[in-house]
């Protein structure tokens, strides 16, 4: 087992909460742009629906229309043995 157990003494200092932070300037440009955009979840801390449907809201005010949102898996391609190479995310884009 890799667990171990820490003394914090001072709260204020050594503990801080842990946020994923989404690269929203970077979603709301290329959704301005394209209208469409992925997002590549992590597959080893998954993003929660509420979390995806808040980031659909924020991007709606920050491109000026509204953004909806799917789960989704992107295809990329097939490797030489005939693999299917994909992976799972969100589309984002601007409805019309």
């Amino acid at each position: 087992m890799s667990s171990r157990v820490h003394r914090v003494k001072d709260l204020k200092n050594q503990i801080y909460p842990r946020f994923r932070i989404l690269p929203y300037e970077e979603l709301a440009e290329v959704l301005r742009g394209d209208g469409t955009a992925f997002f590549e979840d992590d597959p080893d801390e998954p993003l929660k629906r509420g979390t995806v449907w808040k980031a659909a809201k924020k991007l709606s005010r920050m491109v000026g229309r509204k953004v909806v949102y799917k789960a989704v898996t992107l295809r990329l391609g097939e490797d030489k043995n005939g693999m299917i190479d994909a992976i799972n995310g969100y589309l984002f884009s601007v409805e019309d």
